[in-house]
């Protein structure tokens, strides 16, 4: 089965049996144009036995990153966030965050009947089994997306530049289709995460990376980064200068859990004033040791003179054990499955 739009530059698939989920369910990532064309090729051996029903489409009426370029006239490939943003692969910030960034992924998920973007990231656990945990924002669809809207969501890994200018040309990257709740912690008195079961497991072609944590009580971090997917762009990477526990945070009027947050503070760099925007939401906040602290809930930063203002990430300590008693209020019970108590991962 392939999907291409009115001009036929865009064209996605081909897709098969290795696709087809046993659930039944399938989505795609978003396609340029007005129109969108499906073309199916049927065996001979089982003409008149297929059989597929297309249950909605997601129309984006603003312009998102990547899709213009198969517009009958481009304007540009990618670009959506602001000009202050860095990519991933700008040196030398993203220099020593080469393997951490490859477990981020662009998030378009589905959520009572409306589809919208999001971050997030891989996350290890103490079995250290490869089993596909990601880790996002509550206020990216828990509460909302059925289990049947949840089987359409897209996760999109190594959606990034391979150098520090914007590419020429829109970057493939690989797509996961559908996932499973977990666990979560509402943003409303909680820390805002939600836990999922990717639907399968990133093929070793992804380079897929399990990103470690930092559950440890701390107060602070000096520095570290935010690796991230700022209005649907390709990957980007900011840093900051110092993040310091807080509580009862404000976002949207939604307020979180007293010391349930870190405050972060962006700082400029050799190739920009990294930041975060909408999309970015649920994108992992890293130390300076490389290992996972926090999820994005929001904040004030932006490009255009609000570079430096403060965001704010739900704690993976809070995240951890702290948003009730039950297993899917908890990080614990499924990133420790062996309970073996330990702080960091890896030590």
């Amino acid at each position: 089965m392939f999907f291409y739009n009115e001009n036929r530059k865009h064209v996605i698939g081909g897709f098969t049996n290795k696709n087809n989920l046993e659930n039944g369910t399938f989505s795609t990532e978003m396609i340029q144009g007005e129109s969108i064309y499906i073309e199916y090729y049927e065996p001979k051996l089982k003409r008149g036995e297929s059989n597929f029903h297309i249950a909605n489409i997601g129309y984006y009426y603003e312009e998102l990153a990547g899709l213009s370029q198969y517009s009958d006239n481009p304007p540009k490939a990618v670009g959506a966030s602001g000009d202050c943003q860095v990519n991933v692969n700008c040196s030398p910030e993203g220099d020593n965050w080469q393997d951490e960034k490859r477990g981020v992924a662009q998030i378009t998920f589905l959520a009572g009947g409306s589809w919208y973007l999001c971050s997030g990231t891989l996350v290890n656990n103490t079995a250290n089994d490869a089993t596909p945990y990601f880790l996002t924002a509550f206020h990216c669809g828990a509460e909302d997306a059925s289990s049947t809207e949840l089987n359409q969501w897209i996760f999109k890994f190594n959606y990034e530049s391979s150098g520090c200018t914007n590419p020429s040309t829109e970057p493939s990257g690989n797509s996961i289709t559908g996932c499973a709740s977990i666990a979560m912690g509402n943003i409303s008195g909680g820390s805002d995460f939600f836990l999922v079961l990717l639907n399968s497991t990133p093929s070793v072609t992804f380079q897929p990376y399990y990103n470690g944590w930092d559950r440890s009580d701390n107060y602070s971090f000096s520095s570290g980064v935010g690796i991230h997917h700022p209005s649907g762009d390709i990957k980007k990477i900011s840093h900051y200068s110092t993040s310091t526990r807080t509580g009862n945070v404000n976002i949207g009027g939604s307020i979180m859990a007293a010391n349930a947050a870190w405050q972060t503070l962006w700082i400029s760099t050799d190739n920009g004033y990294g930041c975060t925007e909408g999309g970015s939401s649920g994108s992992p906040l890293f130390s300076s040791t490389g290992l996972q602290i926090g999820t994005l809930s929001g904040g004030s930063s932006g490009c255009g003179g609000s570079e430096g203002s403060p965001d704010y990430y739900g704690r993976f300590s809070y995240h951890w054990d702290q948003n009730g008693t039950t297993d899917n209020q908890r990080l614990k019970p499924w990133l420790d499955p062996l309970n073996t108590g330990t702080t960091t991962l890896p030590t």
